[in-house]
């Protein structure tokens, strides 16, 4: 299935920013592997609350707009139902791509509905909405976001509606015509609208227009994110900064292997790291705390690793998720670690600020420890304990 951002989405959650926070106090969450299991087709199930939602996704032809939008709810509410019995995953897993391709289908027939009155609700006028940027109806956006503007008491809900659908499709229309210049042009000018204007709801924008862009051409979306992070974090806008930090964050962490790894920050001592120093090194990233169990388990396995290869062009650098430097600083002096330590605190507080890394890269848990070659690009996201041993042999012996 191709998934992209819905305007209900998107409209009802513009005053929400992505994060990615790891608290200091919360602890660290081990890795376990999945328990492997074979897939059951969701047709052969025994359970019978999903056999139930299974028989509301058969969706007739020709009825009202009421009749639909009461199936739509009566599968909400089986879905309900049927999680609250905890299936196993791959079934719920199944079930889930089913139902989303149910609705779908239900917000099509709704809309085209004889009965349908896109003036009904809020969310008639965003399926509406929907409707109108599948088929790349720019002008007819654009005519109704014009007269909601000149009205008396402009609805706030509408507006924001009929702004993401003219992202939307002004997109659709773009690509329909193979017009790659245009699709540029959408992406810079939600990029400097942004930037102009670092509002909840023009961040909300942009993301919903690289999604669109991403859709329809990969490298026009790859370079507008580019050129929008590169702008967002220029910028002395601390919303707009940290926009950068953590908006596409487990993409990013997921392509890690491979990629060159962005690394800055400041030392204890409050120098910045010189990254490409580094590079012809082979150099292990350890995203740890002292606060952190299994992150001080690791150091006796690193500091016998780093002896014995250090000579041969291995490096550590710690990225330190305390809160506390000066605690930080006597940890480090009482164990004599001696790979240096960039601070996450002193980093992030700096004026101006630096990247926080651990946002950056999604690190959900610690230790996270990420491998990186002599070419700068990352070897392993998750080099811990005898793995890390393994990469250094084959790296050096």
């Amino acid at each position: 299935m191709n998934y992209r951002i819905s305007i209900f989405v998107l409209t009802l959650a513009v005053f929400c920013l992505p994060c990615a926070n790891l608290r200091a106090d919360e602890p660290p969450v081990a890795n376990a592997p999945a328990a492997e299991s074979e897939p059951v087709p969701i047709a052969q199930s025994e359970n019978e609350d999903a056999l139930y939602v299974l028989s509301l996704l058969d969706i007739p032809d020709g009825e009202s707009a009421a009749f639909y939008a009461n199936r739509r709810g009566e599968i909400e509410q089986a879905v309900r139902k049927y999680v609250g019995k905890t299936p196993t995953r791959e079934e719920y897993d199944a079930l889930m791509e089913e139902v989303a391709e149910a609705y779908v289908a239900i917000n099509k027939k709704i809309v085209e509905s004889a009965d349908f009155d896109k003036d009904a609700s809020p969310g008639n006028f965003m399926l509406y909405c929907d409707s109108l940027v599948k088929k790349g109806a720019l002008e007819e956006i654009e005519t109704l976001l014009k007269e909601e503007k000149a009205s008396a008491q402009p609805n706030v809900t509408r507006v924001a509606a009929l702004q993401i659908a003219s992202v939307g499709a002004a997109v659709v229309k773009a690509s329909d015509k193979g017009d790659g210049v245009m699709l540029r042009k959408i992406g810079a000018a939600l990029v400097e609208k942004a930037a102009r204007e670092p509002s909840n709801e023009n961040l909300q924008l942009f993301v919903y227009g690289a999604a669109q862009l991403d859709r329809v051409d990969k490298e026009i979306a790859s370079a507008t994110k580019r050129k929008a992070f590169d702008r967002f974090w220029e910028s002395e806008n601390p919303t707009l900064r940290a926009f950068a930090t953590t908006y596409d964050a487990d993409r990013r962490r997921a392509e890690l292997v491979g990629s060159e790894m962005r690394v800055e920050g400041l030392f204890l001592d409050g120098t910045a790291v010189d990254w490409s120093k580094y590079r012809g090194k082979v150099v292990l990233i350890d995203f740890w705390a002292t606060w952190c169990g299994p992150c001080v388990a690791e150091i006796p396995n690193v500091r016998a690793l780093y002896a014995k290869y250090r000579d041969s062009g291995f490096e550590v650098l710690g990225y330190s998720l305390d809160s506390d430097p000066a605690a930080l600083q006597k940890f480090v002096a009482d164990n004599a670690l001696p790979w240096p330590t960039l601070s996450q605190k002193k980093s992030v507080d700096a004026k101006p600020g630096y990247v926080d890394l651990a946002k950056f890269y999604s690190v959900k848990s610690i230790p996270t420890m990420i491998l990186v070659g002599r070419d700068g690009k990352v070897i392993d996201a998750d080099a811990k304990g005898a793995r890390l041993r393994q990469l250094l042999e084959a790296a050096f012996e």
